[in-house]
């Protein structure tokens, strides 16, 4: 059997489950390309030239229990796998730190355009869970020191390894902090993914997302505390001129309804993603008393 051909029937395999897609991938194909060339060690760039590569018996005995891994489990494939890729890069990624996934990416990766006229030189990715954010600033801007806070150490030693995959601990920092308790001086930009979905919508998330850290993904007043605080103090922490950008998924429409006077400006993406928005420091400044 060559690499298509198991593709194919991986595919086949998955569209004749009940498994549910979201961890970097949304169909059959991707998640079947994702699991084969990760356990095959072959790049997506190399797929196309590949695909008619024979695999051998053990190789494919290897891949079909991850298959039905997968299928019976319900567990994310980056975390069968041990490794993620976002914005181009492999992390790895355990049941310590949520699946990487913001469309943030996509923004990071166009040098955040059109909101910044220089490139940033001190960017902080709060909420940082696996580091993957902030890594990925630090590998498109080299100039640059990035700060990844968050309260979990468990996360926070995920990150540290994915600081060590990528040899930047020259650069880039944990710092366990609740939100911006331990954080000092000021930033270019800010990037945050904190968690915003409501206790509620937690209890019928599929089955997935409830194999990730909670404390990852669970918010009071309805998905909206960590958000609220993080556009509350955030001006304190930004440059002049620096930006804050803000996912807050399925909390953008509660977050429009509480702040109604606001004109928040929501970032579309070439490749999908919704709920994420950027805002000045002095947009954040001028509106702060609205965030309380």
């Amino acid at each position: 059997m060559d690499i298509r051909e198991a593709i194919e029937i991986i595919s086949a395999k998955f569209d004749a489950s009940d498994i549910f897609y979201g961890h970097g991938t949304d169909n059959s194909i991707d998640e079947a390309v994702y699991l084969v060339c990760t356990l095959l060690n072959v790049s997506y760039d190399q797929l196309s030239v590949k695909q008619s590569q024979k695999i051998d018996d053990d190789d494919y005995s290897m891949i079909n229990l991850m298959v039905n891994r997968r299928i019976t489990e319900r567990k994310p494939l980056a975390y069968l796998l041990g490794a993620a890729w976002f914005g181009g890069y492999q992390f790895k990624c355990d049941e310590r730190a949520l699946v990487p996934r913001s469309p943030i990416a996509e923004l990071v990766i166009n040098g955040f355009e059109p909101f910044l006229e220089d490139s940033p030189k001190r960017i902080l990715d709060l909420c940082s869970g696996g580091g993957c954010l902030g890594i990925t600033a630090a590998l498109i801007f080299p100039d640059s020191r990035v700060d990844l806070a968050d309260i979990d150490l468990s996360a926070l030693a995920l990150a540290d390894e994915n600081i060590q995959l990528h040899g930047i601990q020259d650069r880039v920092t944990t710092i366990e902090s609740d939100l911006f308790q331990h954080l000092e001086g000021t930033y270019d930009v800010i990037i945050a993914n904190p968690p915003y979905v409501s206790e509620s919508e937690y209890d019928g998330l599929p089955i997935e997302y409830l194999q990730e850290p909670k404390l990852g993904l669970v918010c009071d007043q309805a998905g909206l505390e960590f958000s609220l605080n993080i556009l509350q103090s955030s001006a304190a922490y930004l440059k002049d001129g620096g930006l804050l950008v803000l996912e807050v998924g399925y909390s953008k429409g509660d977050l429009e309804r509480r702040l109604p006077h606001i004109p928040l400006l929501w970032l579309e993406f070439k490749h999908g993603g919704d709920g994420v928005l950027a805002i000045s420091k002095q947009e954040l400044t001028q509106f702060g008393s609205s965030f309380l």
